[in-house]
């Protein structure tokens, strides 16, 4: 039995974006595809270093955090798995685990195991360059600063460079690169936008009194002006990253407009990104409006992925509401968690009638993770204890998974009981989660003694 949890299919065009592959990537796991969703996933990692745009860093790190997933499910290949999930972490340490995608609670324990070992390493200085053709680092598609760090270990280096080009390649930071070598290498032909910014950086620089990272108001009005009204999808984008890349002080403002009223999905996607990265209680009405209303389920996700981690609560009643209209299923699950994350009592009939009563075993499984994740409370016991009869081994398992938070003998007596007569894999875990097994995983090979 797959351990992903089945979600609806989707093809990636030709020429398609990273993010599309990934996408396209965890869907073909959903249906058992693993052969080409490795595929799908590979293709994102070539086109990570041919991409003409700065890469999302999420989007970077959740390439290798699925082809993780499916070493971790391939047999006697758990070691690859973990370096492909070191690999992320290195990139974005608080990447999210899919609790909409995977139902086995085993592999989310060695994952966060790694998360903890990730973040205590050393960070290094990434020692900009003061001079020269650089216009903009950006690592793991973060603009870099002279001050910025990272942590050791391999990250995505992006070089935007003065004449426009940008170039990307690998490094392993211990020592940082020489970042100037690509542009001597770039032939691109720079745009109208980056010519002129390039012809302010020089001034910039020329002046000794000025901080080289603040754009002046005018350049700055001109770029809000741009983001907002431009018809040339890209231009808009670009105007955003600059903003964001010189830390100016209209880009949240910026950031809130397009993430509700760009007509480009690449540019809403952009927008929550910045909100996600820069923003504050105050953007909760505008990630509200992208959860209520974007045609793009991967946005609402997003949404509710970022209102979960900053402000749980900020918007609960749209939560709530989109909780009873939405119809795809990762976002769905996103919705529960996040809604159990803020953990009002009087939410908790409704996640529970959603986890015990929905058709789908994805849903059932996902929002009983999400309880898991949140932290179970006394109320969940006997909506979970129901879930352990689950027709399907998926839900019932999570559900044993999330009573074991409560941390209460009684529990853990009826689960001992529950899985002598389950038998089966249901039969192991709940004997698992009952604490009769050993809940943790060793680390093998060199990631153990890194």
């Amino acid at each position: 039995m797959t351990p992903f949890l089945l979600l609806p299919g989707l093809v990636a065009p030709a020429g398609a974006a990273p993010a599309d592959h990934v996408l396209q990537a965890v869907e073909l796991m959903s249906d058992g595809d693993f052969d080409a969703a490795h595929d799908s996933l590979n293709t994102a990692r070539s086109e990570l270093l041919a991409s003409s745009q700065v890469i999302n860093g999420t989007t970077l790190a959740e390439v290798y955090y699925y082809r993780g997933l499916l070493f971790y499910y391939s047999g006697a290949k758990e070691e690859i798995a973990q370096w492909e999930w070191w690999r992320a972490l290195e990139k974005e340490p608080e990447l999210a685990w899919d609790v909409g995608l995977v139902s086995d609670p085993s592999a989310q324990l060695l994952f966060e195991e790694l998360r903890l070992m990730v973040k205590a390493l050393p960070s290094v200085h990434v020692s900009l360059p003061d001079e020269g053709r650089v216009d903009v680092v950006y690592i793991d598609g973060r603009a870099m600063r002279p001050s910025s760090q990272v942590v050791e270990g391999e990250h995505l280096v992006q070089v935007r460079c003065m004449d426009g080009g940008l170039g990307t390649f690998l490094h392993d930071f211990g020592v940082p690169p020489q970042y100037g070598f690509v542009c001597n290498e770039l032939a691109d032909e720079p745009g109208w936008l980056r010519r002129r910014l390039a012809k302010l950086q020089d001034k910039l620089a020329r002046d000794k009194n000025r901080d080289r990272d603040r754009l002046p108001k005018k350049t700055s009005e001109d770029l809000v002006a741009i983001a907002a009204d431009d018809k040339d999808a890209n231009r808009r984008g670009d105007a955003l990253r600059i903003l964001d890349d010189r830390a100016a002080a209209e880009t949240v403002g910026t950031a809130r407009t397009m993430a509700v009223d760009d007509p480009d999905a690449r540019n809403r996607e952009l927008a929550v990104a910045v909100l996600e990265r820069r923003g504050s209680e105050a953007d909760a009405e505008a990630l509200g409006r992208v959860l209520a209303e974007d045609s793009d389920p991967r946005l609402r996700r997003k949404a509710a992925i970022v209102l979960r981690k900053t402000q749980a609560c900020a918007q609960r009643e749209t939560q709530l509401a989109r909780l009873q209209e939405e119809r795809d299923t990762r976002v769905l699950i996103e919705l529960g968690y996040g809604l159990a994350v803020c953990g009002m009592a009087e939410d908790r009939p409704s996640l529970h009638e959603l986890m015990l009563g929905h058709i789908d075993p994805a849903v059932r499984a996902g929002l009983a993770n999400g309880l898991a994740a949140a932290g179970p409370v006394e109320a969940d016991r006997e909506p979970l204890l129901r879930l352990l009869d689950d027709p399907i081994d998926e839900p019932a398992i999570a559900g044993a998974w999330a009573l074991a938070g409560l941390d209460d003998a009684g529990v853990r007596d009826e689960l001992a009981q529950r899985s002598e007569s389950a038998g089966g894999k249901r039969g192991r875990e709940f004997a698992r989660a009952a604490g009769k097994e050993d809940k943790a995983r060793s680390l093998p090979g060199p990631l153990g003694g890194r």
